[in-house]
């Protein structure tokens, strides 16, 4: 699942550029908190990406 992000901090680091990944606080503060971080309007909470 956080393939993509690996990618990116790889490529940051080959070509010089920060690459802040929050994936992991993100998922910590939800855990934490017990709050979903996603959804819409148009659906349920916790729903979708």
């Amino acid at each position: 699942m956080l393939y993509p992000n690996k990618r990116l901090k790889k490529l940051g680091y080959c070509q010089g550029f920060p690459v802040w990944d929050l994936a992991a606080p993100f998922r910590d503060y939800v855990v934490e908190n017990k709050v979903c971080l996603h959804g819409f309007e148009n659906t349920a909470m916790c729903v979708g990406h």
